[in-house]
């Protein structure tokens, strides 16, 4: 196996420590979803305080991450290993649905957090809770495909030359 150039291994060390920082998360999440369904109103402020904390790094962390993969990793790799093109036509797809779910649960979250002050609607709750466990699942399904499917391809597939 060829050694790695120290400037690729680096950029796979950025990129591993943001994925795990993002499981991290969406761990934080879906704790602070599973506490806003079991806990009740009691909890549901700060509750829902946890999850807009969650949610204010998902939305700066993932576009940033989308764009760097949709206008640098994704063209390289096409070019380089166009045998992943299936596997980033998917990812590509799942940015897609991650930027309209990230829209609708702000959306959704912003409603929750005004209804609070008010008086909260369960039927909001629920659905806050159902869109974000299927956000939070969709995250985790993302970092993992990206790193199987991609990031572990590119480091067995691309040559030395390519690497630098």
């Amino acid at each position: 196996m060829i050694a790695m150039n120290p400037k690729i291994q680096e950029l796979f060390d950025r990129i591993d420590q943001k994925k795990n920082l993002a499981l991290a998360k969406s761990d934080d999440l879906y704790k602070a979803l599973s506490n806003l369904q079991y806990e009740g109103k009691v909890s549901l402020g700060r509750n829902i305080k946890e999850i807009a904390h969650v949610m204010k790094f998902f939305n700066s962390e993932l576009p940033e991450h989308i764009k760097i993969d949709e206008e640098a990793v994704f063209p390289f790799l096409l070019t380089h290993v166009p045998k992943l093109d299936p596997m980033i036509r998917f990812l590509s797809a799942e940015h897609n649905e991650l930027r309209t779910k990230l829209k609708t649960f702000k959306s959704l979250l912003d409603s929750v957090q005004h209804e609070q002050k008010v008086s909260s609607d369960q039927k909001d709750i629920v659905r806050l809770h159902d869109e974000g466990t299927y956000l939070f699942c969709l995250i985790r399904n993302h970092f993992q495909a990206e790193t199987a499917g991609v990031y572990q391809v590119m480091d067995r597939e691309l040559t030395e030359i390519e690497k630098i």
